[in-house]
């Protein structure tokens, strides 16, 4: 449907641009002492806005798909900064 064209594409934008980052690091669920990055925003009145990478190990859960998290804090917060329309077309 037309109606979820930009976030499908923002979408496979995303899981493009994280493998290339990641260069070949693969997220391991079954390793609770691997870390996962991942970017973390809030909406609120006043707008969308990157808050800060987040990291959760001791169990996994995930609202947007484990393709869509990276091994440090600094390429999450790389793309979250970068690709920001993009994770607006999906959160929004």
């Amino acid at each position: 449907r037309k109606e979820f064209g930009n976030a499908l594409i923002s979408n496979y934008r995303l899981f493009v641009i994280f493998k290339a980052i990641n260069n070949g690091w693969i997220a391991d669920f079954t390793n609770q002492r691997q870390y996962k990055y991942y970017p973390w925003f809030i909406v609120s009145a006043s707008g969308f806005a990157f808050r800060h990478s987040f990291c959760d190990f001791p169990l996994s859960t995930t609202a947007l798909g484990a393709r869509l998290c990276t091994d440090t804090s600094e390429k999450a917060l790389y793309i979250a900064k970068q690709f920001e329309q993009d994770w607006k077309n999906i959160l929004l």
